[in-house]
């Protein structure tokens, strides 16, 4: 007899913060959310993790996060942080699945 057990894939994607994204017109979230982790939490098949995105980071969430993808620097993405992951001035890696594009 087999036994075959459910194996998840992580594509971890290298992500940088978008700095100044606290200010101006990107610190309010659209119409109809109360925060940035609120659209992340409308906008994803998933839902808001305990633990922050960052690898390695066992912080809790508290924010969600505007960051681009090192690789192609041109879409905006929120995805669910710590504090001190959205304050990082280098890049690192999250879960490709938790990134919810910003229109």
């Amino acid at each position: 007899m087999f036994k075959i057990l459910h194996m998840e894939v992580i594509k971890m994607i290298e992500v940088q913060n978008i700095n100044g994204s606290s200010k101006e017109r990107y610190a309010t979230p659209p119409r109809g959310y109360d925060s940035w982790l609120d659209y992340w939490k409308g906008n994803s098949i998933f839902p808001i993790p305990t633990l922050c995105s960052c690898k390695n980071c066992i912080n809790e969430v508290k924010v969600g996060a505007h960051v681009m993808k090192t690789s192609n620097g041109r879409k905006w993405y929120i995805v669910p942080l710590c504090y001190v992951c959205n304050s990082k001035n280098t890049p690192f890696d999250v879960d490709e699945d938790y990134l919810v594009e910003v229109n």
